[in-house]
């Protein structure tokens, strides 16, 4: 397999993308794997950034990729701007993969945020697994713990801390959107929103299409889990793999909890829209089998159900109280989350819809897309690539 490293990266990470890129370099099981960097901006002054195999990509470059793409598929720049856009979760993803083409015929692709240091052994760990069988189905995803988990708690662990937990320390980290630290290399215990799902490993064969953001939109949160399930409603045929030697140290800073438990919810009736329509026969690996089906319904009842289940959990007796400060916290969290599900249930349907519409888009165009690229000749491959 033709390995190839990607890495989105925003404004403002410079160091942190610095350290992640001398991590991978340090890797004694790095073996010189050509390393695709996407961008929001066209600075290519970091130093590490001009060495041989590691290749920066930003916005004009993403724009490049879209206008040949167009002229050749004549799809809408619209639609394609939102599958490529730089500033979401996933859109970043999908410019890297589908570039990633442009090196081979059948790229295995590791995915890396740049605000992530790999520990020795991650990329011996995905080479040992990718690709490979178990149990006769196709490992595409390989995934390992993540230390210094400093990413959000997910709604439902955050729940479950807040109602069992006097642990002050525990409950402060919870409240910062993190993980509690004490449970580092375990988070996988938690369930969908612990195991590390971001080091995504797609071939060919079974490519996720992450989260597509709509320019302007909300972002969809909820976990790479919840992205890493949806590939395998889609692709049956493959599997996800959990490795606990293929670690990496997560090094941002702790989040503000509100918006992302607003993406998180945004995530799960997106996810379970996906799950009924695959159910039901309407949702193959090319989209919708109707094209012309309302899926509006289907989200309605979905957006009911999954703010009717948070309220519930919201609402549930804990066993006790805590500190003042804290409960004053805890107090502000509960309403900023009620209002959203009480109120806020419009908006999330209307952002539910478009990013289940911008996915259907992708999945209903990747392979053409795909194979457009590898079409590519190589004074276009060259203008693509170059700044």
């Amino acid at each position: 397999m033709y390995y190839i490293v990607t890495i989105p990266t925003v404004k403002g990470r410079e160091e942190a993308l610095d350290k992640c890129l001398h991590s991978i370099l340090n890797d004694k099981t790095y073996l010189g794997y050509p390393i695709l960097v996407v961008g929001q901006n066209s600075d290519t002054s970091l130093e590490i950034l001009r060495r041989e195999n590691i290749f920066y990509l930003g916005p004009k470059n993403i724009e490049k990729l879209i206008d040949y793409l167009q002229s050749k598929l004549e799809l809408s720049i619209e639609d394609l701007s939102v599958l490529f856009n730089l500033f979401s979760i996933g859109g970043a993803r999908n410019a890297l993969t589908v570039l990633s083409f442009l090196f081979s015929e059948d790229p295995a692709v590791i995915s890396v945020d740049d605000d992530e240091e790999v520990v020795d052994g991650f990329f011996g760990e995905h080479v040992r697994l990718l690709g490979t069988q178990h149990k006769g189905r196709t490992i595409t995803l390989v995934t390992g713990p993540y230390e210094n988990h400093d990413s959000y708690v997910g709604i439902e662990t955050l729940f479950y801390i807040l109602r069992r937990k006097r642990d002050i320390e525990i409950v402060n980290e919870a409240l910062q959107g993190r993980m509690p630290s004490r449970k580092k290399n375990r988070n996988y215990i938690y369930g969908v929103e612990g195991a590390r799902g971001g080091n995504l490993s797609r071939c060919r064969t079974a490519l996720l299409i992450p989260y597509i953001y709509s320019a302007g939109e909300v972002c969809m949160r909820g976990g790479d889990e919840i992205q890493a399930d949806i590939n395998q409603i889609i692709y049956p045929e493959t599997v996800n793999v959990y490795t606990p030697h293929a670690t990496v140290i997560h090094t941002g800073p702790p989040r503000n909890l509100a918006p992302i438990i607003e993406g998180e919810i945004l995530g799960i009736i997106v996810h379970r829209v996906i799950r009924e329509l695959f159910e039901k026969g309407c949702l193959g690996k090319k989209g919708l089998t109707d094209e012309n089906l309302d899926i509006s319904g289907l989200v309605e009842t979905h957006t009911t159900k999954v703010c009717e289940e948070n309220k519930r959990l919201l609402c549930k007796k804990r066993y006790f109280r805590y500190p003042q400060p804290i409960e004053d916290e805890l107090r502000k969290l509960k309403s900023y989350i009620l209002n959203l599900l009480n109120e806020n249930q419009p908006e999330l349907k209307k952002h539910a819809i478009l990013h289940l519409n911008n996915l259907f888009f992708g999945l209903r165009n990747w392979e053409n897309i795909i194979n457009c690229i590898l079409e590519v000749d190589d004074a276009t491959k060259i203008k693509i690539l170059s700044h």
